[in-house]
């Protein structure tokens, strides 16, 4: 299922994580998880969670402190209504919480940051061959860390992968 587009796809996101702080992109095979969709969303993203523990609960505190405190607040006044619009992803952000030992509303702030800031860009391509290409770069500072935390997920559902991409533990 590692197709050109994905290959394609996998080297623009190093790129994109590498950042212009690194001279050399890592090309080191990364640590490869399955995420099983079958699973209850609280459940899904554990064994990456505790594989990367303590870059992750770097990686928190410190896209936490670049956030305002307006709307660092926001969160903490719209947690009740995050978990009854968005309850997966809730759920998975309180199991990062609980494994990572970071407070939720931080986790779940952070997981948003790229809902309400400008960190990223995505493009989206069609190949002659009618295969689509998502590719995301985070154009995010602490590359060093971030780079710690790239993964291959390989998605599950209904007893069978049915994706495989890179990803960054916690986004």
């Amino acid at each position: 299922m590692f197709t050109a587009t994905t290959a394609r796809a996998l080297s623009f996101f190093a790129c994109a994580i590498a950042g212009a702080n690194a001279a050399i992109i890592d090309p080191a095979p990364k640590p490869g998880f399955k995420i099983d969709y079958d699973l209850p969303a609280g459940k899904r993203f554990a064994e990456v969670y505790e594989y990367f523990k303590e870059p992750l609960s770097s990686m928190v505190d410190y896209f936490y402190e670049t956030i305002s405190p307006e709307y660092q607040q926001w969160f903490i006044d719209n947690e009740a209504g995050l978990k009854k619009s968005q309850p997966d992803v809730y759920a998975e952000m309180a199991n990062m919480a609980e494994i990572v030992g970071q407070p939720l509303i931080k986790t779940l702030t952070v997981n948003s940051i790229t809902e309400f800031s400008t960190f990223c860009t995505s493009i989206v391509a069609k190949t002659p061959d009618n295969e689509i290409s998502h590719v995301r770069n985070l154009d995010f500072g602490f590359t060093d860390t971030m780079k710690e935390l790239v993964y291959m997920a390989y998605l599950i559902k209904d007893g069978e992968l049915v994706a495989e991409a890179p990803s960054i533990a916690g986004f």
